[in-house]
């Protein structure tokens, strides 16, 4: 009887560390993919904001089709032709 048990708990501690592992590396690809989503806007942000201040009004953000703040990309943009269009008309 406790030789079953043995192999049981022996086969079952294998899956369990397989289980494991393998929930540790999902879990890990699922954070670099959303953490790039949002970091990345960031990035283009700065650079943008930064391009601006420059006096360059002709960049814009150019974000992924899935990344988060497309909202916010999208005002900066207009703000940045707003900002190209006062500049000539004056």
């Amino acid at each position: 009887m406790t030789i079953i048990l043995n192999e049981y708990l022996t086969s079952m501690a294998w899956w369990v560390g397989l289980l494991v592992i393998l929930y540790t590396f999902l879990n890990l690809l699922i954070s670099i993919y959303y953490t790039h989503r949002m970091i990345g806007p960031s990035v283009a942000f700065k650079r943008h904001i930064q391009a601006l201040k420059e006096g360059d009004f002709d960049s814009r953000v150019k974000l992924r089709t899935h990344d988060a703040f497309l909202d916010v990309a999208q005002e900066l943009n207009e703000l940045a032709e707003k900002l190209a269009h006062d500049r000539k008309s004056k």
